[in-house]
C-alpha cells in the first residue's frame, strides 16, 4: 500500500521512493505510511519516524526537513518492516546498537546512496 495522501511534490517523491525501497528490500506488502507535518511530533517522541508492527504502519514527520533526510528515515523504517515480515523483530530490536537497528541503519544508507545518485536534483529540495 502506498500513501493515501498524494497532494504535493513531496508526497509524490515519498511515494516513488517507497515503491523503490520496497522492491529493493523484497517486501511482501507495503505498510501504510502516515505523514505528519508537525515538528512537535519529533520533539515529543524523539524520532522522525516510527514503524508500528502491530498496525503495520510507518509514521514519518516531514516538517522542516530536507527530502533526502525524510527518505532515509523511510528507508530505515522499511527495513524494520522487512524484519517484521520475516518474524525477526524482538522487544529490544529498536535499541541503539542492536543487530536489527544496525541493519536498518546500514541497509537504509545503501538504498539511499543508490537513489540519491539516480536523483541528484533532490539534494536541492526541502519538503513542502
Amino acid at each position: 500500500m502506498l500513501l493515501y495522501e498524494f497532494d504535493n511534490p513531496t508526497t509524490a517523491i515519498i511515494n516513488d521512493f517507497a515503491a523503490h525501497a520496497a522492491a529493493e528490500l523484497g517486501l511482501a506488502r507495503m505498510p501504510q505510511i502516515k505523514i505528519k507535518r508537525d515538528a512537535a511530533y519529533s520533539a515529543d517522541n524523539h524520532t522522525f519516524g516510527h514503524y508500528e508492527p502491530d498496525e503495520d504502519t510507518i509514521t514519518l514527520q516531514i516538517s522542516n526537513r530536507q527530502i533526502l533526510d525524510i527518505l532515509r528515515t523511510l528507508a530505515h523504517e522499511l527495513v524494520h518492516t522487512g524484519q517484521d515480515q520475516r518474524n525477526e523483530l524482538e522487544t529490544d530490536s529498536g535499541e541503539t546498537g542492536s543487530p536489527h537497528e544496525n541493519e536498518a541503519n546500514a541497509v537504509a544508507g545503501k538504498i539511499m546512496r543508490g537513489y540519491a545518485q539516480a536523483h541528484p536534483e533532490l539534494f536541492k529540495r526541502a519538503a513542502e
